[in-house]
């Protein structure tokens, strides 16, 4: 008969491999389908003035939207910066290597926190156009 094992550590056990790519790849990608919907609802809405405004009101409702859209966008990025932030802390905490104390895992979860900080401001400022500008 086997004996029951126990649950792996969670700090020492090592990390899913997902984990490691998910701060470096989700915020460029997050980024580009964000800018490219948007740049296709601004095209629509443009084109479509009169339907989109009857919904949302004339001052609001390209930029509504817009709004909408970033903050999904947004909460994904900021998702894989908190996934890789956590990454980064637990191998910092666990390295007992006194050269060179970050390994390939820590730099890819340090990566990630700057990736998702960077493509994150990127997302909010590319949306803070549409409260101001309107359809040429």
């Amino acid at each position: 008969m086997t004996e029951p094992t126990a649950p792996p550590d969670l700090l020492t056990a090592p990390p899913a491999r997902w984990r490691r790519w998910v701060g470096v790849v989700v915020g460029p990608i997050a980024w580009f389908v964000r800018l490219v919907v948007g740049w296709l609802l601004s095209e629509f809405a443009c084109g479509h003035r009169s339907l989109l405004d009857s919904w949302l009101g004339p001052l609001t409702g390209l930029a509504v939207i817009t709004w909408a859209i970033t903050l999904v966008f947004v909460a994904a990025t900021a998702w894989s910066g908190v996934v890789s932030w956590r990454l980064w802390k637990r191998e910092t905490k666990n390295s007992d290597d006194r050269v060179d104390p970050i390994g390939a895992t820590a730099f890819l979860g340090l990566t990630g926190v700057i990736s998702a900080i960077l493509f994150t401001l990127l997302m909010l400022l590319e949306a803070s156009p549409s409260f101001v500008s309107r359809c040429g």
